[in-house]
């Protein structure tokens, strides 16, 4: 019982996209009850868990963009022994139908790829200079000069056409 009332109060965890862990997000029952009544209180207990959906077979853009939607966050890996079309999901981690909390990584192995550009990394840090390299199929290699500056020039160059999974010289300041 809570003090200076004279209810009971039943309380119930509740999913919610929208009110913060631990708050109240509704009470039921008629504002007037007869003493010592049961009352319902409702507590968020945050978001609800997403449910990994099967992107076996999809393209990566195709499953990342599904799972960006969902509110995960989506890693790249390059399985050189695959088989399949080029950039074809044939792993998923954690796996179809795993719960998983909102923010979480997924990590979509794909089949490698044909040719890519490199793309224009000058002006970024390592890390978005890394995954914007991973987001082409490309990998970041030996880094000149020290991580916590930025790029100011990559081998091989931003435009050229290389192989997918091919490491990415950077040049940084």
């Amino acid at each position: 019982r809570a003090e200076g009332v004279e209810m009971v109060p039943d309380f119930r965890p509740q999913d919610s996209e929208d009110v913060e862990e631990g708050r109240v997000i509704s009470v039921d029952g008629a504002p007037r009850r007869p003493r010592g009544d049961t009352v319902t209180v409702f507590v968020s207990g945050g978001p609800p868990p997403r449910v990994v959906p099967d992107v076996l077979g999809d393209s990566y853009e195709d499953a990342r963009s599904e799972l960006e939607g969902l509110g995960l966050a989506v890693e790249r890996d390059v399985d050189r022994r695959a088989e399949g079309d080029e950039n074809e999901v044939v792993e998923v981690d954690p796996e179809p139908g795993e719960e998983v909390e909102e923010g979480e990584t997924v990590t979509l192995s794909v089949v490698p790829g044909g040719d890519v550009a490199v793309p224009d990394i000058v002006g970024m840090t390592f890390d978005e200079a890394r995954e914007a390299l991973e987001d082409e199929g490309l990998r970041a290699g030996n880094v000149i000069g020290s991580r916590d500056g930025e790029v100011f020039g990559a081998f091989p160059v931003p435009g050229s056409r290389v192989a997918s999974d091919t490491q990415v010289q950077l040049f940084m300041q």
